[in-house]
C-alpha cells in the first residue's frame, strides 16, 4: 500500500453552501482493494472525509504552501506544491442516525502507466508558461 498525507481542496455543498473553499487534509491510500470489487486493486487515492457534492475535481496537494525549516533531512518528500490526485467519487456507509462513514477517492493524474497522458497535457502547459513568463515557471517532468 502507498500512504501519503495530502491536502485537499473543495467546494462542497454541504459546507458553506460550496461558497467557500473548504481545506481537509488526511492521510490517503492507494494500491487497496476495492471494498465493492473483491480481488481488484485501485490506484485511487481512498480517504475519509467530510465533503461531499461539488467537492469534484479537487486537487490533492502533498506539501502545500511554504516552508521555512532549519531540519537537515528534508524527509522521503520534499518537494512543495505536487499535485497527486483530484477528488473523483464518494459514497456512505452506515445508517441515518448520524453514524455514517464518508469514503472518497481522488484518481491519480496519470492513470495506469500514462494512461491519461498527464505528462504530455503537463508539459504543453509548461513550455507555454516558461516562453510567457520563463524557465522558472515550471520544471518539464520525465515521461
Amino acid at each position: 500500500w502507498n500512504y501519503q498525507f495530502l491536502t485537499q481542496l473543495g467546494y462542497p455543498s454541504n459546507y458553506y453552501a460550496a461558497g467557500e473553499m473548504t481545506v481537509s487534509q488526511h492521510l490517503e491510500v492507494s494500491g487497496q482493494p476495492d471494498p465493492y470489487n473483491p480481488g481488484w486493486v485501485g490506484l485511487d487515492y481512498i480517504f475519509g472525509s467530510g465533503m461531499r457534492g461539488g467537492s469534484s475535481g479537487g486537487p490533492h496537494i502533498a506539501n502545500l504552501g511554504e516552508i521555512v525549516d532549519s531540519a537537515t533531512d528534508p524527509g522521503q518528500f520534499p518537494d512543495r506544491n505536487t499535485i497527486f490526485a483530484v477528488t473523483s467519487w464518494g459514497y456512505g456507509l452506515g445508517n441515518s442516525s448520524g453514524t455514517e462513514i464518508k469514503i472518497q477517492g481522488a484518481s491519480p493524474l496519470s492513470g495506469v502507466a500514462n494512461a491519461n497522458n498527464f505528462v504530455d497535457l503537463f508539459n504543453a502547459a509548461c513550455r507555454r508558461s516558461r516562453a510567457h513568463f520563463g524557465t522558472w515557471t515550471c520544471d518539464l517532468l520525465v515521461p
